[in-house]
């Protein structure tokens, strides 16, 4: 099976890249971005900030929490989704933006909750598209992957250990969605050429196509 990542009529393409906080996630869509010929890359971190600047705390309560942190509902699982809730529309925004300049787009973030619809739109307006969502499977190495990211930031590590268990019930709901959905699964610990993964896979939903 041959790449389609260096065609001049290559048809547009779409990684949608999610994952819970400390999994590496942000690394795999960098190394996709950069490695695999990708004209734009964004994180929902990014445009989660640019949506604060127009939103109170007050009006909008979710955007300006963490997706791990306790929100109204108590619930990880549901605060996560109200937090992902809050991001959604800037998140299609960039994605219908690249879609209709027809430039291959990586989105990564916490806030996406793995679904069809926007791996739909994309695929119906001409593109190619996945979803994939990104899991470390044991809690010792989840917890190691989180403490070497701090480290390298200088920041304390302390706000995560005491959410873990909230971050870890995140990654459960995200596993259950991502196979509902059909989407990728990459595990950072097991898998150990990811972006080789997102290669065959892209290549694959090329060929469905033809």
């Amino acid at each position: 099976m041959g790449d389609i990542d260096d065609g001049p009529d290559q048809p547009p393409r779409l990684v949608v890249i999610t994952g819970a906080t400390g999994v590496g996630k942000s690394t795999l869509a960098h190394r996709v971005a950069g490695e695999l010929g990708f004209g734009r890359f964004a994180s929902t971190d990014t445009i989660r900030e640019v949506m604060r600047l127009a939103a109170s705390s007050g009006s909008e309560p979710a955007l300006h929490r963490s997706t791990y942190s306790m929100g109204d509902t108590g619930d990880a699982i549901n605060d996560w989704q109200d937090a992902a809730v809050a991001v959604e529309a800037g998140v299609e925004a960039v994605i219908a933006r690249s879609r209709a300049e027809g430039i291959d787009l990586v989105v990564e973030g916490v806030h996406i909750v793995p679904h069809v619809r926007w791996l739909r739109d994309w695929s119906k307006a001409g593109g190619i598209v996945i979803g994939v969502y990104v899991t470390v499977e044991t809690e010792a190495r989840h917890l190691e992957f989180i403490e070497a990211r701090e480290a390298r930031t200088h920041r304390s590590v302390d706000r995560y250990l005491q959410s873990f268990d909230r971050i870890r019930a995140v990654q459960t709901a995200m596993i259950e969605r991502g196979r509902i959905s059909n989407w990728l699964q990459v595990d950072s610990v097991f898998h150990r050429e990811p972006v080789e993964r997102v290669r065959q896979a892209l290549d694959e939903a090329w060929y469905e196509r033809r």
